[in-house]
């Protein structure tokens, strides 16, 4: 598989549409009778439209490669993963238990629903469990036949996905259950970040908004700002109130512009990214450092991390230049 991804005039590359297509035989997603010498194909949950396997099964490895034959890899199930993709790995919440629940998002076919969370909250941070019984808004590890959309796990946030279309604007698959017009909007590295941003083409960019409000409009957030921390409201909605509009913050702002004087000024991702600390930007077709925006992926890795709280940095042994003080330059 292959997703080319837009490239950046901003950078002297050359701006392109982007790629979800996959590419190569037919045979290496789909079976004609899901058999093969008597073999089930399918590896995890139920066939859907001659799948050899899901998207658990499709996007995991037994080795520590992140990309095997064009496909990323975002669960290894056997060992940790050498070079984590932008959106982290499953590796460390399946290994099971209360005590993992905390390193990444409860999956369906690969953990378990988190110990942690009540019938009666839903995610963490969300109030959205009532009401919305055996949906992706209580938890990803219920079984998708269990909901009226018939979807869950990967595609409680990866809700369509078009490996044959590249026509379709949303990023990395990410969109709302409905209407058709709530969808991520934001530019894809070829590598997934693999190599960790160190260029610029080899980064992903988000897009951001600058709302300084305490919270999204339910149901609309999303449609009005297409926004990667908006999407992540859908669920998370309790994170995005009760934060204030300006310093001092009762919890750490999101949708602001990172500042560009006083500490903060130090940092510059545009020339000098810190895969611990991302930002998004008001534009991503020309991103500037005066239009970088914190957002909810500045800290955390959306499948999971080695790190409490699916963070993308040791909390408790930060040094200077590393976590929090990637971007609180004068902390340390």
């Amino acid at each position: 598989m292959a997703w080319a991804g837009f490239l950046l005039l901003q950078f002297g590359l050359v701006a392109t549409v982007s790629q979800a297509k996959v590419e190569g035989p037919c045979s290496n997603c789909h079976t004609m009778h899901n058999s093969q010498d008597g073999a089930v194909m399918v590896q995890n949950g139920t066939a859907a439209t001659l799948l050899m396997d899901d998207c658990v099964g499709c996007h995991s490895s037994v080795t520590a490669e992140t990309i095997v034959s064009g496909t990323p890899i975002v669960f290894n199930s056997s060992v940790a993963p050498a070079n984590p993709l932008a959106g982290g790995n499953f590796h460390w919440v399946a290994r099971g238990g209360a005590e993992n629940d905390i390193y990444g998002h409860n999956v369906w076919g690969v953990s378990g629903v988190d110990a942690h969370i009540t019938a009666s909250d839903g995610a963490p941070g969300g109030s959205n469990g009532s009401g919305c019984a055996n949906s992706c808004h209580m938890s990803l590890a219920l079984d998708p036949t269990l909901n009226g959309f018939g979807k869950n796990g990967c595609q409680g946030c990866h809700t369509e996905v078009a490996h044959h279309d590249d026509s379709k604007p949303w990023f990395r698959f990410l969109k709302g259950h409905m209407p058709d017009d709530a969808y991520v909007l934001g530019i894809e590295a070829p590598d997934w970040e693999q190599g960790g941003g160190s260029t610029p083409s080899h980064r992903n960019v988000y897009l951001g908004v600058e709302s300084r409000v305490d919270n999204y409009s339910r149901g609309s957030g999303l449609r009005e700002t297409h926004s990667i921390s908006a999407f992540c409201a859908g669920c998370h909605a309790d994170f995005h109130q009760e934060m204030g509009v300006a310093s001092p913050w009762l919890r750490h702002p999101n949708d602001i512009l990172l500042p560009i004087t006083d500490e903060y000024g130090a940092y510059n991702p545009l020339d000098n990214y810190s895969n611990e600390a991302p930002v998004a930007y008001l534009n991503i077709a020309a991103p500037s450092r005066g239009e970088a925006v914190v957002t909810c992926l500045s800290c955390h890795r959306a499948h999971g991390s080695d790190q409490p709280d699916m963070l993308r940095w040791d909390y408790a042994n930060m040094t200077a230049g590393t976590g929090c003080y990637t971007c609180h330059t004068t902390k340390m």
